[in-house]
């Protein structure tokens, strides 16, 4: 809290106006805070100012202008917000008839919390017990977006109309069958790709992780060699139009989809099994892709089912909704929190989880992006999947 104090042994307290002349203690003695510049003649115009506006604006704020508030009872103004420690600077203004006077500028060091901020529960002593039941629109994940048909259409929809299938496939017909067939088994394609991003890469798929996709699912045989894989996965590579959302070298969702297109055609098309297209592409993947690959769906449903959309983990949030939103204001930008800077929040606080399991709880909070070539809100978190994060890391330990 930023605070103007007023002495408590004046025989009369100051007015509105005058409790600004006191300017100089604008920042409370425990926050270490030391006035830099004071302008005398400023201040002594506030003695005469009525109805103005006071404004903060500082490290802490943003760079936004916030207001101050005038407490009667205290005969104080206040701005109070969560502030992380370190050293801090802020300008104080005053608005009126238009004009913005600059009254202080000033810096402070707030040291970092020596102790730990207690949970707070609901206190049910004495309360009848009544058998509860979650509701999801009640609760405080009611803003998450659950993956649906209309999601997973429009997503492949997204994909669909980036990838070079009807390139390197000169046949309508078997592009249109091949398109029934991956949109069929859509969820569960998005379910693997989701898995294979919880790597370093995130949010595409590299090498690494792509590799060991091939190996668990058994693709190399005599029908479909490690270099024939390795040349799909550069065509597949090839951009026809530059995204910035789209690395080299890496896979993006529908990169994936294409490749496994491609890669069931060399199996099983090139090879001379079977006679099209569309029929290599189905039996690669009801054979060899989606009964052998990891996928997310006990990750992303159903532990969150199981043990997020629960009543005890609802009325826990709720108890402590101002301090997690306040958290949340404290360092979200206009497009929510960036996975770098919760990376960093994460270290700082100490929070026993590493890499891998930041990665995996950080992907499977998340609504599905539904398209990743436009939407650039895979690296970045908002206060509802900000609560789903948190909720997996209560129960981390239930991941693996």
């Amino acid at each position: 809290m930023v605070k103007t104090n007023n002495n408590a042994k004046e025989a009369n307290p100051p007015s509105r106006n005058n409790l600004l002349t006191k300017i100089t203690d604008l920042v409370s003695s425990e926050q270490k805070g030391i006035a830099d510049q004071q302008s005398p003649a400023v201040l002594h115009q506030i003695d005469s100012s009525k109805n103005a506006t006071f404004v903060i604006n500082g490290s802490f704020t943003h760079g936004k202008d916030q207001p101050l508030y005038f407490k009667e009872s205290k005969q104080n103004f206040s701005f109070v917000d969560l502030i992380p420690h370190g050293f801090h600077h802020f300008s104080l203004y005053m608005l009126k008839g238009g004009v913005k006077a600059l009254m202080l500028e000033s810096k402070f060091f707030l040291d970092p919390r020596d102790k730990e901020i207690q949970l707070h529960t609901w206190d049910t002593k004495g309360l009848p017990k009544m058998q509860k039941t979650f509701s999801k629109q009640r609760s405080v994940f009611r803003d998450f977006r659950l993956d649906n048909p209309d999601v997973y259409r429009r997503a492949f929809e997204a994909d669909w109309k980036f990838n070079k299938i009807p390139k390197f496939i000169r046949r309508a017909e078997e592009v249109a069958k091949i398109r029934v067939i991956l949109y069929e088994h859509y969820p569960a394609l998005k379910s693997i790709f989701m898995n294979l991003a919880c790597n370093p890469s995130y949010p595409s798929v590299d090498w690494k992780a792509f590799l060991q996709f091939v190996d668990q699912c058994g693709f190399i045989d005599e029908h479909a060699t490690m270099h024939e894989i390795d040349r799909a996965f550069v065509a597949t590579n090839i951009e026809l139009e530059k995204l910035d959302d789209n690395p080299d070298r890496e896979l993006c969702r529908y990169e994936f989809l294409e490749l496994v297109c491609r890669i069931g055609i060399i199996k099983y098309f090139d090879s001379k099994i079977l006679g099209t297209y569309s029929a290599a592409v189905a039996k690669f993947l009801a054979e060899d892709v989606i009964p052998k690959a990891a996928n997310s769906n006990e990750l992303y449903d159903g532990y969150r089912f199981k043990n997020i959309y629960t009543v005890e983990m609802d009325e826990l949030f709720k108890a402590n909704l101002d301090g997690l939103d306040r958290f949340y204001r404290t360092y979200k930008t206009v497009i929510g929190i960036h996975i770098d800077k919760l990376k960093e929040i994460v270290e700082q606080a100490a929070i026993k989880m590493d890499d891998d399991e930041f990665i995996v709880c950080f992907v499977h909070s998340k609504m599905t992006v539904v398209d990743e070539m436009s939407e650039g809100k895979y690296l970045r978190r908002e206060v509802t999947n900000l609560y789903l994060l948190i909720s997996k890391k209560v129960k981390v330990s239930l991941l693996h």
